[in-house]
């Protein structure tokens, strides 16, 4: 008992000014002089269990307002919502194209994970595959059929027909330039806030790896095309009151806190993207992600949609960059109300 008590009060001396590693290594080194066994380390805590029930409780509650909130809407007499535009214009081709093809890089990103395929990937692969399944979508934006626009152009832009002037270009690039800001800026608050890491091989810029900068791209396609969709029906299918905008407000909250969290869970399975706190990152994570599409949805939503918000490609940069500012500000606002300090390594 004598022997015990001694190597317990040297441990306890050597651990107030040892780092940590070398406090382990004194501790087993003593274990061994004084044949005391050392104290196992605590198993790590199962929080998936925790995650589910949380989780599970957010999504319901959510769907619960919203459906409280429907029986209010008023539909719209004599008519049908629409979903999708005119399949003959060029914003209802685009949309279409981006849903057929979300399968297609779904698939692709499916069978890399289950069948572990980037344990062999290099830094080139990782390039190659993402910035190979935007090749389409960019193709698209610059081949794409001189269709009729969804609605017709403003004095300012009647006469153009340039392809830099329909909309599957111009979607494509207030996309890509959102996409840029949130990998080059947004990502550096998942670092300090939620201490989120990368840890695959990768070529970087500003210290995120390269090739989230064209997977940024697909992914967002997709999000801001479905919710299109949705934005669309509820506004073409109910009158407008007081009641439809709450409903709209509280879709948008919960489109982008379901987003968030969806791909939170889908990319936790890969394991070179990692947080310290999984629990977290799922929860207040996915709210903390979800400020992104608060702003984004609704900016997006409103590009060529309406008779008088037809944008020229000047226009459309530029509400790109004013949307990524907004999103700026807010993620950074919630970042001084938690005092977390910034470090950008670049």
């Amino acid at each position: 008992m004598a022997v015990s008590s001694w190597s317990s009060s040297i441990t306890s001396s050597l651990a107030s000014f040892l780092p940590s590693s070398a406090t382990d290594a004194a501790t087993a080194t003593l274990a061994w002089f004084t044949g005391t066994p050392p104290t196992p380390p605590p198993p790590p805590i199962d929080t998936s269990a925790r995650v589910e029930l949380v989780m599970s409780l957010i999504l319901l509650a959510q769907l619960a307002l919203l459906l409280l909130i429907f029986q209010f809407l008023t539909p719209v007499k004599g008519g049908v919502g629409r979903w999708l535009p005119p399949p003959e214009t060029d914003k209802g081709a685009y949309e279409r194209f981006v849903l057929t093809y979300t399968p297609v890089w779904i698939g692709v990103f499916a069978v890399i994970i289950a069948g572990q395929l980037y344990e062999s990937f290099t830094a080139n692969t990782y390039m190659l595959v993402c910035a190979g399944l935007c090749v389409p979508l960019f193709l698209y934006a610059v081949l794409a059929p001189s269709l009729p626009p969804h609605v017709p152009p403003s004095d300012a832009l009647a006469g153009s027909s340039s392809f830099f002037e329909r909309y599957p270009f111009k979607a494509s690039v207030w996309l890509a330039i959102y996409s840029h800001i949130g990998n080059y800026w947004y990502t550096h608050y998942f670092y300090a806030v939620l201490k989120a890491s990368y840890s695959m091989p990768s070529f970087r810029l500003n210290d995120v790896p390269l090739p989230l900068y064209f997977a940024t791209f697909f992914y967002f396609s997709t999000y801001h095309i479905l919710s299109n969709v949705l934005l669309r029906r509820v506004c073409t299918g109910y009158a407008p009151n007081i009641f439809r905008s709450i409903f709209l407000v509280c879709l948008v909250v919960v489109l982008s806190y379901f987003t968030a969290f969806t791909e939170t869970l889908t990319i936790s399975s890969f394991p070179y993207y990692s947080f310290e706190d999984p629990f977290m990152a799922m929860t207040v994570g996915s709210a903390f992600y979800g400020i992104y599409f608060l702003v984004s949805f609704p900016a997006f939503f409103r590009l060529d949609e309406w008779e008088g918000a037809r944008l020229s490609l000047y226009q459309t940069g530029m509400d790109s960059l004013g949307a990524g500012m907004l999103i700026l500000i807010l993620l950074d606002a919630v970042r001084l109300c938690l005092a977390i300090p910034l470090t950008i390594k670049g």
